[in-house]
Order: C-alpha cells, then sequence, then structure tokens
C-alpha cells in the first residue's frame, strides 16, 4: 500500500472518529446536530474530492516523468 493510500485512509478514519466523538458530545439538540453534521460531511467530502484529485494529477505527472511524457 502506497503512502498516498494511507495517508487518506488515515484521514478518512480519523475524520469519522471525529464526526462520532462530536455527536456523542453534542450539547445541541438532535436538529441542530443533524444540521452541524450535513455540513460537516459536505465539507469532508469536497476535501476528499480535492485530495482524490490532487493525488489524479501527482500520479499523471510520475508517469509522465518515468515515460519521459509519451
Amino acid at each position: 500500500m502506497s503512502s498516498g493510500s494511507k495517508l487518506f485512509i488515515s484521514f478518512f478514519i480519523g475524520a469519522a472518529a471525529g464526526a462520532i466523538a462530536g455527536l456523542l458530545m453534542a450539547p445541541e439538540s438532535g436538529e441542530d446536530t443533524r444540521r452541524i453534521l450535513k455540513k460537516k460531511i459536505k465539507k469532508l467530502r469536497n476535501e476528499m474530492e480535492d485530495a482524490a484529485e490532487s493525488i489524479g494529477e501527482k500520479a499523471h505527472k510520475l508517469k509522465d516523468s518515468v515515460l519521459g511524457g509519451k
């Protein structure tokens, strides 16, 4: 498993653990908690999409450098 994959998986596990801890310790009402959780999930999804795009771009550059731009 590559270090990029390990980093991505670690980030995802950490984000999930943080979300669960936040739910368990939330002082807000259920409705407020769901609203906050939806916002955080949307932000996390955007960050994951950006990370995946960045990894793809880096992989493409690496492929080009290894193959000599072919």
